[in-house]
């Protein structure tokens, strides 16, 4: 039964060979499409290694600052990896005297 499917799709594949062709390079990409659509999903969102708390990850792009008049003392600024680090260090400095 399989030898007589294998060899009836054999000599379809033989007498089109056009169509063959369009079937095998659509469903090849197809496939493909899918597998890079999951793959850069997963690399997205999925808990990879050195982002395994990526849930729990505080993400900060700027800061504002608000002074006495809000009409006119209101500044935006783009936060630097070395304000990031000095607000951590505070944040741990604040923990600690808390605490005590």
């Amino acid at each position: 039964m399989i030898k007589q499917t294998l060899r009836q799709a054999w000599t379809m594949m033989k007498q089109h060979r056009l169509f063959t062709g369009i079937y095998i390079a659509g469903t090849a990409l197809s496939v493909t499409m899918i597998m890079i659509t999951f793959a850069v999903l997963y690399i997205k969102f999925g808990p990879i290694y050195p982002e395994e708390n990526r849930e729990r990850m505080l993400v900060m792009t700027h800061i504002y600052c608000r002074g006495l008049n809000p009409r006119y003392d209101n500044h935006a600024f783009h936060c630097s990896p070395k304000l990031a680090e000095l607000i951590k260090e505070g944040q741990k400095l604040k923990q600690l005297l808390t605490i005590q």
